[in-house]
């Protein structure tokens, strides 16, 4: 059905538009004059495979892609009663997601002006924090299409959804823009509450998982100088921010009863705290567009912050009235837990000059040395903390040699909040007309691990080995054999390890219809 109706959409696009899309106006005999307009883009591109140190990409996007298709339709009554009420449907699919291919609402929502510049939006719609408005944070990016890396920052670091369900509040004005959008914080295509995570202290002290609270996100625009497109010097100063589920948490969602037997007298409490659910994210956006006759440049710089509120969360059950708590059992019982930050600063500056351009963003985000693209949080408890609950694991308290709490911090049991991830994309671009625009570059990305030394891999990483074929680190303990050095001193990467440098070149291409 879903590609039915994907081959139903293109169908009606290409019989409609033939190439440039459509638009037209009528008489509405309920509304009055109005118009609606069928248009849309697809991304065409190829991906080479990675050269990351020589690992072989596992990706999904190896050779020709073809990113997204998007279909769009909007209507707008011109004048009368109604006039300034809108609609708009977003078709999306994405055709190399292999098994995972579908067709489905991006964005659907209706826009009805309240007075004041004013307008109520209800329905899937566009998250203020990278792609609501006419000057959203994408906009002024402008390179969507590049994919992977085109999207707004708080898009492609997974700070808030492109989308969500809800209520939204905007107002535009040539010197600022104000958009709120109260939201269900699952994104579009996700029921409210559906991935709750309830049923470990860890989760609750985290506050992890769904939730049956909403958000409210919201961007504010100051543009000083205005927002018209033929100004020669457009500034945008954007304040974006998300607030998680301010209202409607439920008891559920913090309190897990595990077993509750009243002829055993068998019974497992667990209870966490509902402001772990209230984490918060927040940043600041500059940005400069010139228009200079053939030469269009623009500049951009920003900061993200989000912080994850936890809160600590403990367990209750019977053995409590007999068992005394020890070091031994104290941890089973009691998470601690303290808020984490995720922090990401980025650049752009992207320029044309008649129909050839360069693109060039960078950004530095914490991680967690896996160079997932998404920002991560530091952990919130001290490195002395962890080694303490690391140390009463075994019931005795104080026999964490240095050795064992170096190696802890090493292979990042324990999480020193030093690891970040680096990125750099460079692309020259070539805009052949006004509906067809494409771009060759690389994109890189180093990260470190949480105790601050280089992310690494090693030879045997890339080789075509089969499970079981070979033992991490048994190299280096044989190395470590030879040299007199205790077992477990050294690892792969401290003998034969080079730094990983994830690369990707590729070609990009957008027509617009």
């Amino acid at each position: 059905m879903k590609t039915k109706l994907l081959y139903l959409s293109l169908f009606v696009g290409l019989i409609s538009s033939a190439i440039w899309g459509y638009e037209t106006e009528w008489q509405d005999n309920k509304l009055g004059p109005s118009s609606f307009k069928l248009h849309g883009y697809y991304w065409f591109g190829y991906e080479n495979i990675d050269a990351q140190k020589g690992i072989v990409d596992s990706g999904s996007k190896q050779g020709f892609t073809m990113g997204r298709v998007y279909v769009r339709m909007d209507g707008n009554v011109k004048e009368g009663d109604f006039k300034g009420w809108k609609y708009h449907i977003t078709l999306e699919t994405n055709p190399t997601a292999g098994n995972n291919q579908s067709t489905y609402i991006k964005y659907a929502y209706f826009s009805i002006p309240v007075g004041l510049g004013f307008n109520v939006i209800g329905g899937m719609q566009n998250n203020p924090t990278s792609t609501a408005g006419k000057y959203s944070l994408e906009n002024l990016w402008a390179h969507r299409y590049l994919d992977a890396d085109g999207k707004a920052m708080w898009d492609q670091l997974g700070v808030a959804p492109t989308s969500d369900l809800g209520v939204g509040l905007e107002q535009e004005t040539e010197l600022y823009q104000i958009y709120l959008l109260f939201g269900n914080g699952e994104g579009g295509r996700r029921p409210n509450a559906a991935n709750l995570s309830n049923t470990t202290l860890s989760d609750l002290a985290k506050g992890a998982g769904d939730s049956y609270g909403y958000h409210l996100y919201g961007k504010f625009s100051l543009s000083p100088l205005g927002t018209k497109e033929d100004l020669p010097t457009r500034v945008f100063l954007n304040v974006p921010f998300v607030l998680r589920n301010i209202y409607g948490i439920q008891r559920a969602e913090y309190e897990y009863v595990d077993t509750l037997n009243f002829t055993t007298g068998q019974f497992t409490v667990l209870k966490g705290d509902p402001t772990a659910k209230r984490d918060y994210a927040y940043g600041l956006e500059a940005d400069v567009l010139l228009n200079l006759n053939d030469i269009k440049i623009g500049i951009g710089a920003g900061q993200i912050i989000d912080k994850d509120i936890r809160r600590s969360a403990i367990k209750v059950d019977q053995n409590l009235l007999t068992t005394p708590i020890t070091i031994g059992n104290f941890y089973n019982y009691y998470q601690p837990a303290k808020d984490s930050i995720g922090v990401a600063n980025y650049v752009f500056l992207w320029a044309q000059y008649q129909k050839f351009g360069i693109v060039f963003r960078h950004y530095i985000n914490t991680d967690n040395a896996s160079i997932s693209d998404k920002l991560n949080y530091a952990e919130g408890l001290s490195v002395a903390e962890q080694l303490v609950i690391r140390d009463a694991n075994n019931g005795v308290l104080g026999d964490l040699s240095p050795e064992n709490a170096l190696q802890l911090i090493r292979s990042g049991t324990v999480d020193a909040g030093k690891s970040k991830m680096k990125t750099y994309l460079l692309a020259l671009e070539y805009y052949a007309n006004k509906s067809f625009k494409m771009a060759v570059g690389i994109k890189q990305a180093t990260t470190t691990k949480k105790d601050g030394s280089p992310y690494k891999i090693t030879p045997f990483q890339a080789s075509n080995i089969r499970a079981g074929g070979y033992t991490a680190n048994s190299y280096s303990n044989f190395v470590a054999s030879q040299l007199g050095l205790p077992a477990n001193s050294l690892t792969d990467t401290d003998v034969i390890g080079t730094n990983r440098v994830d690369r990707q070149i590729f070609f990009r291409s957008q027509f617009t219809y």
